[in-house]
């Protein structure tokens, strides 16, 4: 979460109004995250506490795609998230001026230090999400995110930067190659889970936020994206912390013999995938000019990683 677009106290109001929400407006705006605004917002006279989210580069189309794997979500009792307020029209989203966002119940929580027993409890609840039937007339990862093919295809796009080119041709190896060629199982995955992206309450994994990336696909690319995201220390991936979070995870999915051989495949994707995200965001979208080289930091890990195989 960031703040990029400021609103003015008229604009708040109009924007509460699309809900039918009226009454004097305190406002804070959150800086943790990365290309959404938002605002931790509360009305005078009422206990609710409301999060405020504007997206910056998204349309209405991916908004509803992910709305519709929330509430997917939500009816099979997945306990870890919110769905956004709808507008007094039925609308999952507001459109005002040229901005588009949602209005969320803000979740109280914060977001945990790492640690095996915040890993293993993120771990339950990822096999969990994968646990779940799979439902076709949801969105494919590939349509948000960066599958190994996509990845490999990037190295020859004339905006690849020449280290994200040639640790790719390093990286892109046998077993890589054949990572990217398997079968895997699939299911419905977050794209993302990484550990700004939960919340906790009194050491209890209390949320999951942020399913902008969430799709249809092999769940080992999950497993690798949240292994990056929640396991590494001092820039290498922390083993205890690995193994806390696999444990987890085999609490309600045991891992096939194919994922645990692939397994470091995953890990490889995952800091590669988050590098080319970054190159997409900062580096060609120019979201942030300030972080265009954000993603030698992943890159680095995945060629440490890689180098210690």
């Amino acid at each position: 979460m960031a703040n990029y677009t400021k609103l003015t106290d008229f604009e708040f109001k109009e924007i509460f109004k699309i809900y039918a929400l009226t009454g004097q407006i305190q406002y804070t705006p959150l800086s943790a995250g990365i290309s959404n605004t938002n605002y931790k917002v509360s009305l005078a006279g009422q206990s609710n506490v409301y999060l405020l989210k504007i997206f910056n580069d998204k349309d209405s189309t991916a908004l509803l795609a992910e709305y519709e794997i929330l509430n997917y979500l939500k009816s099979k009792n997945f306990p870890y998230i919110e769905l956004p307020y709808k507008t007094s029209r039925g609308q999952t989203y507001f459109s005002y001026k040229n901005h588009l966002g949602t209005l969320m119940k803000f979740l109280a929580g914060q977001v945990p230090p790492e640690g095996p027993e915040i890993s293993y409890q993120i771990g339950g609840a990822l096999a969990s999400l994968h646990s779940l039937p799979m439902h076709e007339n949801l969105r494919h990862y590939a349509q948000v995110g960066f599958t190994p093919q996509a990845i490999l295809a990037f190295a020859t796009d004339p905006t690849c930067p020449l280290d994200y080119k040639h640790a790719i041709c390093q990286i892109f190896d046998k077993p890589m190659k054949e990572f990217m060629l398997i079968d895997f199982q699939k299911g419905i995955i977050h794209g993302d889970l990484c550990i700004s992206n939960v919340l906790s309450m009194q050491n209890k994994l209390h949320a999951i936020i942020d399913f902008e990336q969430a799709g249809l696909e092999k769940v080992i690319y999950d497993i690798g994206i949240t292994i990056t995201g929640i396991c590494t220390q001092n820039g290498q991936i922390d083993k205890k912390l690995m193994s806390a979070f696999l444990s987890g995870y085999q609490e309600i999915r045991i891992l096939p013999a194919i994922e645990k051989k692939y397994l470091n495949q995953a890990i490889l994707f995952g800091f590669l995938s988050m590098a080319l995200w970054r190159i997409k965001k900062y580096r060609i979208k120019k979201i942030n000019a300030m972080l265009a080289d954000h993603y030698k930091e992943q890159l680095q890990k995945a060629r440490d990683y890689h180098e210690n195989l």
